[in-house]
């Protein structure tokens, strides 16, 4: 059956405006790694008539411009923007002012999440500042670290380390937290992006609901079975449309796992 978009109402879940330009650059390796993957997976998902070309993508992205792309050059009504700034660069991969500004220009049109590093620097006290700003419905997280300027990683069970944030989270009226799972954020060990460590916290905080965003591109089955096992746990599937695009028989066969165990 084929959708009628102009009479669907179409929620883009996740929305980034990137600086990947040279000069926000902390940590080359790595910074190189993520670059490459995104501008990868975007160009094997692009018809050939509408790829982007490196020079276009390997720069600093406005909101203006995202926002043209959503709403002026496809049919999506409504997107969630995702800061990030656990990542290897100077000012983050987008800023939370970024997320401000969305919300701001575009009333009705962006949600925005907040985002911090819980390795970072005062985690807490940014969650409160970035609150203040704009009122994120969300908290999006990251299993990587590069608050040192090196690679490291933590857990979502971790209670010294990820439950405070989560009952910060809570305090601030903020009762959904997203954790970037399934693919590996560049160059960095995969095993920190299996989802099994959300099954603590969401047992722990039935309150909360958990977003595994990218869920089932990896690790599957396992995916699976924790969506099955807890109600509070959804798949923010971001990704799977670009498979479908490159009309990968993949994309297909990962949504038909989810849905055998579960889904519906």
């Amino acid at each position: 059956m084929t959708l009628d978009l102009s009479e669907t109402f179409v929620l883009d879940a996740v929305s980034h405006a990137y600086n990947l330009d040279a000069g926000n650059v902390l940590n080359e390796r790595y910074a190189r790694g993520i670059g490459e993957m995104l501008f990868g997976m975007l160009d094997r998902g692009m018809p050939a008539t509408h790829r982007i070309t490196r020079e276009s993508f390997f720069r600093e992205w406005s909101v203006a411009e995202v926002a043209s792309m959503l709403f002026a050059e496809s049919r999506t009504d409504v997107s969630t923007f995702h800061p990030i700034l656990a990542a290897p660069f100077e000012n983050g991969l987008v800023e939370p002012r970024k997320a401000a500004a969305a919300v701001d220009r575009y009333p009705g049109r962006f949600l925005a999440y907040a985002t911090v590093d819980p390795l970072g620097e005062e985690p807490l006290a940014e969650l409160e500042r970035q609150t203040e700003l704009y009122d994120p419905v969300g908290l999006k997280l990251y299993p990587s670290s590069f608050a040192g300027g090196d690679h490291d990683t933590w857990r979502m069970d971790d209670p010294e380390v990820a439950y405070p944030v989560f009952e910060r989270a809570r305090e601030l009226g903020i009762d959904v937290v997203a954790i970037h799972k399934a693919l590996a954020f560049g160059p960095v060990p995969r095993r920190p992006y299996d989802p099994s460590d959300v099954d603590e916290p969401a047992e722990n905080f039935p309150e909360l609901t958990f977003e595994v965003v990218h869920g089932g591109l990896s690790f599957t089955e396992e995916t699976a079975w924790q969506v099955a096992r807890f109600p509070n746990v959804k798949i923010n599937m971001e990704g799977y449309g670009l498979l479908m695009a490159a009309g990968s028989r993949r994309g297909e066969e990962m949504f038909a796992e989810l849905l055998s165990v579960g889904g519906e």
